[in-house]
């Protein structure tokens, strides 16, 4: 099986997922795209992948992981200078990131999490606040939205992570 990524994609899945440069498949292409091929991965692994992919097609990978960087900065009490100063990059840069002018190069995707101890995908996904009562009235209103082909993805996420 092969998919089609483009460069941002594959970054995140590298990044992200830890997809890309492993035994389950061969990343070749060059340029803006990448073709992912898939040599083995059992039926739930892709399952998971793919919805992460049509997700991030859905939505905006620039605009969300901007989002995440900016959310940390804030959750850490860090000015944009200090947190320029702390990760190693232009304090210009990261304000381009938070005015979502592009999306973070790969190596500073690294540079944030390695410094901050945190996963990259703590970037993709707001931290829930308050109690877990208020967390599933939140799921719930968003679930109501949902047509019954992404509730039945969203139920095979739901159990890859519970296992």
């Amino acid at each position: 099986m092969e998919i089609l990524l483009t460069k941002n994609v594959k970054n995140l899945l590298n990044y992200y997922v830890g997809m890309c440069c492993c035994c389950c498949c061969v990343c070749v292409g060059g340029g803006g795209e990448v073709v992912l091929q898939i040599i083995k991965l059992d039926m739930q692994s892709l399952l998971f992948y793919l919805t992460i992919i049509h997700t991030l097609f859905m939505y905006n990978f620039k605009t969300i992981i901007n989002a995440g960087i900016k959310r940390l900065r804030k959750f850490t009490d860090l000015t944009q200078e200090d947190f320029a100063e702390k990760v190693g990059i232009s304090v210009d840069g990261l304000r381009k990131l938070e005015k979502n002018v592009y999306a973070p190069k790969a190596d500073t995707i690294d540079k944030i999490c390695t410094t901050f101890n945190i996963s990259p995908f703590d970037l993709l996904i707001e931290q829930p606040t308050g109690d877990k009562s208020s967390a599933i009235t939140t799921i719930n209103k968003k679930l109501k939205t949902c047509c019954v082909e992404d509730l039945a993805k969203i139920n095979a996420m739901i159990d890859i992570i519970k296992k």
